[in-house]
């Protein structure tokens, strides 16, 4: 048997805490700074176009995109692309110039041709020119490994995560549904390959639509780093129109108002159906599997101790 060695270092809460950078999001509950995460979607529901219209967004220095709280740092974004040639990029962004302005030609970096995992010349980039994001479209193109097998996808992972964490930039990998999704439903379930790649993440945004041409639905389907009643009020529906710009459909006032709602449907769902006896758990599954209402654990638990004797 081979021996290994393990280096391992213990810390009190108090030195945790010390030593602990405060916690800031590049879009607002959504995608954390220094951290990995990933937007996901079956194929064709403008995952890319949104991900280069956030980049137009933090290039700009924007405020805002769609509605959430955008804060950036150095205005500058990095883009790994594996689909699309230069003429679509160029298309991609046409509007995008227009609508955010010129500056953000010189502060978006695309990272062409790329044969094999770039990390080494990545890093020595981020040195020169630090930035807030860093796009890899797509995962399953870049990634040269089994994408089923968690020890391929891990490592691969890991020095990403690694980067992100060094650099205080955020790493968005697109990312597709498998085969087995259903339209317009968004679930971690439905990632394609290994477990492994959604829980490196430490956020999951899902872009999903009931058919082309049709309005997206936009949410947070893993989000370690914000509460349940966050997740719900950051949900958004969104329209892509012909200049290829997204636009909200509904305003975070409406976004609640929905909450609200669905409050409604599941607790009239669970008193109709005489679910009353089953876990917060059990429900959240049965009533996105059954009845198609995505609901929170939390919700589902507030719900169940109004109707419950």
């Amino acid at each position: 048997m081979t021996s290994r060695s393990f280096y391992m270092k213990f810390l009190t809460l108090g030195q945790v805490n010390n030593l602990a950078v405060k916690l800031e999001f590049l879009v607002e509950n959504m995608l954390p700074k220094g951290m990995l995460c990933s937007l996901v979607g079956s194929s064709e529901t403008g995952k890319t176009q949104l991900a280069f219209q956030l980049a137009a967004a933090v290039a700009a220095g924007a405020d805002h995109f769609l509605d959430f709280k955008l804060k950036t740092d150095h205005k500058r974004v990095m883009i790994i692309p594996t689909e699309d040639p230069v003429q679509a990029i160029k298309a991609r962004f046409e509007n995008l110039r227009i609508m955010y302005g010129d500056e953000i030609s010189n502060r978006i970096n695309f990272c062409l041709d790329v044969a094999e995992n770039p990390i080494d010349d990545v890093k020595k980039l981020l040195i020169v020119e630090p930035v807030d994001l860093i796009i890899i479209d797509t995962f399953q193109d870049f990634f040269l490994g089994d994408i089923n097998r968690s020890t391929d996808v891990r490592p691969f992972l890991d020095e990403y995560k690694k980067l992100a964490e060094e650099t205080g930039c955020t790493v968005l990998l697109i990312h597709h549904y498998n085969k087995a999704a259903h339209a317009g439903k968004a679930s971690k379930k439905y990632i394609l390959g290994s477990q492994s790649y959604e829980a490196k993440m430490r956020s999951i945004i899902s872009m999903e639509s009931n058919g082309r041409g049709k309005p997206r639905t936009l949410e947070i389907i893993k989000g370690n780093l914000v509460s349940d009643s966050s997740k719900d009020s950051s949900r958004r529906i969104l329209t892509l129109d012909d200049t290829l710009v997204f636009s909200v459909n509904n305003s975070s006032a409406i976004a609640q108002a929905q909450v609200g709602t669905l409050r409604e449907r599941v607790r009239k769902t669970i008193l109709e159906n005489g679910l009353q006896g089953h876990t917060s758990r059990q429900l959240s599954s049965i009533l996105t599997e059954k009845y198609q209402l995505k609901a929170s654990k939390t919700l589902i638990a507030e719900i169940l101790k109004e109707v419950s004797f």
